[in-house]
């Protein structure tokens, strides 16, 4: 799956698009639409969790001929995406992203994916956004989660988790724990910093390649 992504924001927009972020996305078979749908949401919405969200639209919409891995590496790709443009935004703003997909004739090389989708969001956003070093990411505080455990010593009622998928650590899951202290699944941090050094939550900044 070949994938093309690019963005105009606007710090002019008119009332009913202020603090809009609208994504579309379109798969093509050569010059042909196979399937066209846009997906809007509220700034406030996308700061408070839009994963689970996006994830569920982009299945929906693709279901055919894209894999799961595909739509959950998409899902990360976009809101990484968003979140660096916005990152700058200090005004009222509407966004809005174009993706195109591509199929190829081997749709099991997901590195196509990462790779198109990082190349054009560096073209297009102008922001140099290396991934995390490897030898920091394999060096972070990693533990086993104990759920009974975790809730006393935090004295927690509640579950804890993982604030890039929504999903409550399970329990014996392996949580990554970042310097600045915030607790994230294994697989999905990893995903993360594979394409930005920067903490989702507070924007900690860990070495870059």
């Amino acid at each position: 799956m070949r994938a093309e992504l690019y963005h105009k924001i606007n710090y002019f927009p008119e009332p009913e698009d202020a603090d809009t972020i609208k994504i579309n996305v379109r798969m093509l078979c050569g010059d042909d639409i196979v399937t066209s749908s846009t997906w809007q949401i509220s700034e406030q919405q996308f700061h408070e969790g839009a994963y689970e969200s996006l994830e569920s639209f982009l299945r929906e919409e693709l279901e055919i001929g894209i894999n799961h891995d595909d739509i959950t590496d998409m899902t990360v790709y976009l809101l990484h995406h968003i979140d660096e443009v916005i990152c700058s935004a200090f005004f009222s703003f509407s966004l809005e992203v174009w993706l195109a997909l591509y199929p190829l004739s081997n749709d099991d090389d997901d590195a196509q994916l990462q790779e198109a989708a990082q190349r054009s969001f560096d073209e297009t956003s102008n922001i140099s956004s290396r991934p995390a070093s490897k030898l920091v990411v394999e060096s972070l505080t990693r533990r086993t989660y104990m759920t009974k455990i975790e809730k006393e010593e935090k004295n927690k009622i509640d579950v804890e988790g993982c604030t890039i998928c929504l999903q409550e650590f399970s329990e014996g899951a392996t949580v990554v724990t970042l310097p600045c202290g915030h607790d994230f699944d294994d697989e999905c941090i990893v995903k993360w910093l594979e394409i930005s050094p920067i903490c989702p939550v507070c924007r900690f900044e860990l070495p870059r390649e």
